[in-house]
């Protein structure tokens, strides 16, 4: 990671943007990298509680945001191998609703789930994103939105790092 890149003025503008963009009823989703980060900034260092869930997920609230992460054990980091299994996960276990906005958030090293998605899937050709730096990258989806009939195939277990 570049020494650019860890400037807390890219987190602070990651924060805002989370702030002024996400309406609290709307869920975030991470992996564990992204969890233990966001949960430092978002929280603005102040404890955090995390609320009973399955065993493949970790919730918390911050700041009036509700925080869903990936288990480190299925998701250190998200990848176009990795992310649409993880999301058809969330919504299965979530029982979210077609239609819904779910924020991806990612942060920390080597991410770039945006641009991979963008490279590897038809589906993701357009998405949109905002990148803070080089190392923090905010998207949302829509649940329900056409996701890659590929993704349970292209599946493999990552190691935690």
């Amino acid at each position: 990671m570049d020494r650019a890149d860890q400037s807390r003025v890219h987190m602070a503008a990651a924060m805002e943007f989370v702030r002024q963009n996400m309406d609290p009823s709307e869920l975030i989703f991470t992996e564990y990298q992204t969890d233990l980060i966001l949960g430092h900034y978002l929280c603005q260092q102040r404890p955090i509680s995390f609320d009973e869930t399955s065993a493949d997920f970790e919730q918390f609230s911050c700041d009036g945001h509700r925080i869903v992460s990936a288990s480190y054990k299925t998701a250190w980091m998200f990848r176009a191998d990795n992310f649409p299994g993880e999301w058809q996960r969330l919504v299965q276990s979530y029982a979210l609703k077609s239609g819904q906005t779910v924020w991806i958030v990612q942060s920390g090293w080597g991410i770039d789930l945006p641009e991979d998605l963008r490279r590897h899937f038809v589906e993701f050709r357009d998405l949109p994103f905002e990148s803070f730096g080089d190392n923090i990258k905010i998207f949302k989806m829509t649940v329900g939105q056409p996701m890659p009939a590929v993704a349970e195939q292209m599946r493999v277990t990552a190691p935690p790092f």
